[in-house]
């Protein structure tokens, strides 16, 4: 039978989705960062502690990416953070390592970050808010969009079924590939 027009849907694991056509919008999960992170390597303070420089600040831990770690920061006290980690609640800024003496327990901040308060910090929902749309329906899915999916928390979408096409050949001037041609006569390639 002859179809036109669009092709029913399904639901398919993004390790399927390759190639295929989006049939609804794929919007975020939640938002993008998911919460405020770092985006240098550096200490994690309040911005208040800055008022003077150089700043002599105790370092009271340190966060990696990944960490579930929040700890405490008083006036005077900082932590060691690396790019990507969760900025701790009582911080609201990030000076990069190459502003200060990378002190270990302590660490002397000779040059504040020039945005002011909330530098280097990536807040929670700064790139899509929870529920914005990533990709629209009928969107090709190329592995950047695959991509933006995953990164929107997407772990299946909905796609148009791969159509499926037929071909028929017809005619009696038509000979299968390998036998002998007789007096007009073709061998038929299109159907193979």
């Amino acid at each position: 039978a002859l179809v036109t027009g669009p092709t029913p849907t399904e639901r398919v694991s993004l390790e399927d989705a390759l190639d295929r056509v989006l049939a609804e919008d794929v919007t975020a999960a939640g938002p993008i960062p998911a919460f405020a992170n770092s985006a240098m390597d550096g200490y994690a303070v309040r911005w208040d502690d800055l008022a003077s420089l150089p700043a002599r600040l105790t370092v009271v831990g340190e966060v990696a990416a990944g960490s579930g770690e929040d700890p405490a920061i008083s006036p005077g006290e900082c932590v060691r953070i690396m790019t990507g980690a969760p900025v701790p609640e009582a911080a609201d800024s990030v000076v990069p390592v190459e502003q200060t003496d990378e002190g270990v327990d302590v660490v002397t901040v000779h040059e504040a970050p020039s945005r002011g308060r909330g530098s280097h910090v990536r807040r929670a929902g700064e790139d899509v808010a929870a529920g914005d749309v990533v990709l629209r329906s009928g969107t090709a899915l190329t592995p950047g969009a695959l991509s933006a999916a995953a990164g929107a928390g997407r772990g299946e979408l909905v796609v148009r079924r791969r159509p499926v096409i037929g071909v028929a050949a017809t005619g009696d001037e038509l000979v299968p590939p390998g036998r002998a041609l007789g007096r007009g006569q073709i061998y038929e390639s299109n159907a193979t």
